[in-house]
């Protein structure tokens, strides 16, 4: 029988696999138990590094004239950002009149939406201010530094001296490494290939390396703001390979999750965008039905973790993706 995927099924699976872990690394209630906050940090150090390296990946230099991406990357990624602003407002100053919210609405919060996403009252917003800022940033420097290296030292640099002063532009310099590495791995198509030659030992590999390294150089160490970062990067990159050479493996293997994490990939974004909905509104009615999750955490957790897959999805396969507007501004889609 003919294979239909798509030459690059495994990205699609890398990124089910990494939006499934955002979503896991989100249900974090107060008084969760020691293993979550456990799996929860190992998550958070490679999980949105894989996004940024994926897209880097598929991003082609060579292919647009600057004004057609930049025209572009304002359909798929500025549309979205304002709408989702849009609706966190409406749907959270509702909210706030019922339950207490962790990212309220108020004018603080407001004025850090374009110049520090993460501390607004819409923080998954950060990540889409970031990947567009970096589709800006990447073809500008460029035009001065052919070398790719050349370029991942000059961000790397910039973040060592000014991270964490640089409004607007602060996430984007710090994960742009990653985005960059992404492009590397693409024009060198021969240093990822065995990654993604289904083989299990590249899994295995990668997988070891991370977990010897987060376990020797990040699980409770204790580094300064320079180190740290550059600690950081090796677990981001590591994890996000280790993920990909998984991927790949689940790619080469006849079996249920192979399809189900592609469809999760699909989603992804709307996933991401729209998830926290979900998952807050299971968390928030079992807390309020039993009063504490504390003895259910583990089924609860699930539920909440599957809603916020699930509902999403199927709000895009069946309703967003129907809609003219907001296909055009959800989902940034022509």
């Amino acid at each position: 029988m003919k294979d239909l995927r798509p030459p690059l099924y495994w990205v699609l699976i890398a990124k089910g696999i990494g939006i499934t872990l955002v979503v896991v690394g989100h249900f974090f209630p107060a008084n969760s138990p020691e293993y979550w906050s456990v799996l929860r940090n190992t998550i958070y150090t490679f999980h949105m590094p894989l996004f940024f390296f994926l897209s880097g990946y598929l991003y082609n230099y060579s292919k647009y004239r600057y004004r057609t991406l930049l025209s572009n990357k304002i359909k798929r990624l500025a549309y979205p950002f304002i709408s989702m602003a849009l609706l966190f407002f409406a749907i959270k100053t509702a909210a706030s009149y019922f339950v207490s919210l962790e990212h309220p609405v108020d004018s603080q919060s407001i004025g850090k939406l374009l110049t520090s996403p993460d501390e607004s009252f819409a923080p998954l917003l950060w990540f889409v201010h970031a990947l567009f800022l970096m589709f800006i940033m990447y073809p500008l420097i460029r035009k001065v530094f052919t070398s790719d290296i050349t370029i991942l030292l000059f961000f790397v640099s910039s973040y060592l001296i000014f991270g964490g002063s640089l409004p607007v532009f602060d996430n984007a310099i710090r994960f742009i490494p990653f985005f960059i590495f992404g492009i590397v791995f693409r024009e060198r198509e021969k240093v990822l290939s065995s990654l993604t030659s289904g083989k299990w030992w590249p899994a295995i590999c990668t997988s070891a390396l991370f977990l010897g390294s987060y376990y020797l150089l990040g699980f409770g160490a204790s580094w300064g703001d320079r180190a740290e970062y550059v600690v950081k990067l090796g677990l981001g990159l590591s994890g996000a390979l280790a993920v990909i050479a998984i991927s790949a493996c689940i790619d080469k293997t006849p079996n249920i999750s192979r399809k189900a994490l592609g469809q999760i990939g699909t989603y992804s974004m709307t996933i991401y965008l729209f998830h926290v909905f979900f998952e807050s509104g299971v968390r928030i009615f079992f807390q309020q039905v039993l009063g504490t999750i504390d003895s259910l955490f583990a089924v609860v957790a699930f539920i909440a973790i599957v809603a916020g897959i699930v509902f999403p999805l199927y709000l895009e396969k069946y309703l967003l993706r129907k809609l003219a507007i907001t296909r055009r501004y959800i989902l940034g889609l022509s």
